[in-house]
């Protein structure tokens, strides 16, 4: 991500005054996290054991269901196009 910002010519200070404060949240909620729950990790483990064959399909689902609606609405949105400059 520095990279990138790097790259547009975002300043230092702008860019420590965006995510500074967003990395701040995340080690907050994570903290959070890991005191609340901390002590179940290993009976959460056990209990989501149970679904881990389920990631692969939902992923894989997902993926087909994005590529084709993005195909689909980029069809839509090519002929939209076609049709205005036709005119």
């Amino acid at each position: 991500m520095p990279f990138v910002v790097g790259s547009n010519r975002l300043s230092f200070y702008r860019f420590a005054a965006l995510t500074y404060p967003a990395g701040f949240l995340w080690v907050v909620v994570y903290f959070t996290i890991g005191s609340q729950y901390g002590k179940h990790i290993f009976q959460l483990n056990l209990y989501l054991r149970g679904f881990q064959w389920a990631v692969p399909f939902v992923c894989t689902a997902i993926l087909i269901f994005g590529t084709l609606g993005y195909a689909i609405g980029s069809k839509n949105g090519l002929r939209t196009a076609q049709k205005h400059t036709n005119k």
